[in-house]
């Protein structure tokens, strides 16, 4: 594994990971370009979704007029929270899909926000240990800024565990970031799922495997844009379409530029959503609402490294100059995301949730160990959990 990287002097090694293949932007791109980007006009499709997305928005059936009888099936059973189960269900759906065709089905088309992404990458690796199915082009139509259609990471449940799959062949050939299709996305979903997208960005700085360029470079460039997309739409509700194209776009740039070598979605906030998630049931949106701000605080004043570099994105975030007192511009860093998340009318607060106090010290001690603590070194970590409640 190549080192960690360095500012001064300033070195680093950028080793990509698999990337999409093509990425389509702006209102309408799916109906001008989606036929295009299969594979052949043979080409059968596996739709995979959620419940609202399926029974709440005409955005199946937009499908079905576009691509007609090219679609095998539309699994629309996808829960917030993939479980592997539900996958393997899929897997069966698809193969009795397959044998009422003629032609093989090699596309698995995700509509939806992060959980149908990681499904379909899943879907995607699970389905060849049928040797009669795949391989398999995946395409993605995102309705939501989380992201999870940039990395070659997918996240399920088991037993309330949240668990993680990676494999080079999971990237997503192709990506369609078009308003037209996320405009039946919740108000408070879009916005949530925005700071989820600013969650990327914020650790992408503090990761000692993030390359100046292009990493850290777009990250700080996707914090820009992410926050003031959120804070103008959130405004302005429900904004225009080339509003949420360059939110959409920014998003993107928050996840899309780690390492290969990076560790994979390891910061801090990431791993509350590993003790949340699944357990409590809590979505990655509301996690991230809930504890950024307060982890970008706990950063800065636990780690000078991590405060210096968090510290830089004080322009992007506040609109304001460095002073070179990182620790102090770190907190306001903090601080900010914290107001923003008032301010665009989201959750702040893990009692919110269902989650009782008495959960603290089980949920500090799997943060604490996954954070390389030991249980009687996770004070802190309990502290920070603490945060995410009321003061009495």
């Amino acid at each position: 594994m190549p080192p960690p990287t360095s500012e001064k002097p300033l070195l680093g090694v950028w080793k990509p990971s698999p990337r999409v293949e093509t990425l389509y932007y702006g209102s309408g791109c799916v109906s001008k370009h989606l036929r295009a980007s299969l594979k052949s006009p043979l080409s059968r499709v596996f739709v995979v979704t959620g419940k609202t997305v399926a029974w709440d928005t005409p955005l199946v059936e937009d499908l079905r007029q576009l691509l007609g009888d090219q679609i095998a099936c539309v699994f629309a059973q996808v829960p917030p929270h993939v479980e592997l189960e539900v996958v393997f269900d899929a897997v069966d759906m698809m193969q009795e899909a397959q044998e009422q065709g003629a032609e093989k089905i090699d596309t698995i088309l995700a509509v939806g926000g992060g959980s149908p992404i990681d499904f379909a990458k899943i879907l995607s690796v699970q389905a060849r240990a049928n040797p009669a199915l795949g391989p398999f082009t995946v395409i993605v139509i995102p309705t939501t800024l989380s992201a999870a259609e940039c990395s070659i990471v997918g996240y399920y449940s088991r037993d309330g565990t949240k668990l993680m799959l990676t494999k080079p062949s999971m990237a997503v050939n192709a990506i369609f970031y078009d308003p037209e299709y996320a405009q039946y996305t919740p108000k408070r979903q879009w916005l949530g799922s925005g700071i989820t997208a600013l969650d990327h960005a914020v650790e992408t700085m503090y990761d000692p495997f993030a390359t100046e360029y292009p990493a850290k470079a777009m990250a700080l460039w996707a914090a820009r844009g992410l926050v003031s997309g959120l804070r103008d739409m959130g405004a302005n509700w429900p904004g225009t379409r080339d509003q949420m194209t360059r939110l959409f776009l920014a998003a993107h740039a928050s996840n899309s530029s780690r390492n290969s070598n990076a560790a994979v979605h390891s910061g801090l906030s990431h791993l509350f959503s590993f003790a949340l998630g699944s357990p409590f049931k809590i979505a990655n949106a509301e996690i991230s609402c809930i504890t950024l701000g307060k982890v970008v605080i706990f950063k800065a004043k636990t780690s000078t490294a991590d405060a210096k570099q968090i510290a830089r994105l004080l322009p992007a975030i506040t609109g304001e100059r460095s002073t070179g007192k990182h620790v102090a511009e770190a907190c306001k860093v903090g601080r900010s995301i914290m107001a923003l998340v008032k301010e665009l009318g989201l959750n702040d607060r893990l009692d919110k949730c269902g989650v009782a106090r008495e959960q603290i010290p089980t949920i500090a001690k799997r943060v604490g160990g996954a954070y390389g603590l030991k249980p009687e070194d996770c004070k802190a970590i309990i502290n920070l959990v603490e945060a995410f409640f009321p003061s009495d």
